[in-house]
């Protein structure tokens, strides 16, 4: 029933086969899953607490718990499972790696670099790690640490996804350490409206979805962003609106004669 999607069928029988035999985990495992295809995350979650009520040792079960509570933003439970996963199967490197994306989430990124430090210890050569340490390491301005493991990722990449971000983010460093700028910015034609929606920014609303609604410029596309550029390369104002930010700042109102910006520095 389930293979034909005829869910509610497969729900019934797979709920009968549990009263019949309540330790059956293949049962209690499916009837999991199919809870979470029916977009029933409490029973998805009570039947996985059932199953490692039974079998404690369950570490696939667990690990699957933990994207439960993360996709449902509990990101306290899904560190605490994870953490579990650790220490019941030391060698396994998916928690891991789940873990340190969530650090990262949460700007936790010297936590984020410990555990990818373990997991390195077995799995030297593991690509996506190296990739990510780089993003640590580019955070906290460690560019010649963030150039290395943009390397390795890139020696030990056999994936094209992995090997073509970790390319890209290599450039992004070059041109860093070139002395580039990069920014994105949102561009209006009147300042009355610009000096509205930066009001709106200092609220809290988000940057890229505001280029997105409010924007003239054809970089609306992809959130206003203008990719890196020397001095020299744009309006005189609008370069020096983005020496004077910090990285992720917003600018007051530029005028250029394009219009009214209001600008964000990326790097």
């Amino acid at each position: 029933a389930a293979e034909v999607e005829s869910l509610q069928v497969a729900r019934a029988a797979w709920e009968k086969s549990r009263t019949l035999a309540p330790k059956d985990l293949e049962v209690r495992d499916a009837l999991s899953q199919l809870y979470l295809a029916l977009r029933d995350a409490p029973a998805g979650i009570a039947e996985m607490k059932a199953i490692l009520d039974i079998a404690p040792n369950a570490s696939r079960i667990r690990f699957r718990l933990a994207e439960v509570y993360a996709q449902s933003g509990d990101l306290p439970n899904a560190k605490a499972e994870l953490l579990h996963c650790i220490a019941r199967s030391a060698e396994w490197l998916p928690p891991y790696k789940r873990l340190a994306l969530i650090y990262m989430s949460e700007d936790r990124v010297d936590s984020s670099e410990v555990i990818y430090n373990k997991a390195l210890t077995l799995v030297p050569d593991d690509a996506e790690i190296h990739n990510n340490l780089g993003y640590v390491h580019s955070v906290r301005g460690e560019l010649g640490k963030a150039k290395a493991a943009y390397e390795k990722a890139m020696a030990g990449s056999k994936d094209e996804a992995t090997l073509r971000d970790a390319q890209n983010n290599l450039e992004i460093i070059a041109s860093i350490q070139a002395g580039k700028m990069r920014a994105r910015h949102l561009l209006v034609k009147t300042e009355t409206e610009a000096q509205e929606i930066l009001s709106q920014l200092k609220t809290g609303a988000d940057f890229v979805e505001m280029v997105k609604k409010y924007s003239v410029d054809p970089s609306k596309a992809i959130g206003g962003n203008i990719g890196f550029f020397s001095k020299g390369d744009l309006h005189p104002a609008f370069e020096e609106a983005v020496l004077k930010l910090k990285p992720n700042d917003i600018s007051g109102v530029v005028k250029t004669p394009l219009g009214f910006h209001i600008i964000q520095r990326i790097n």
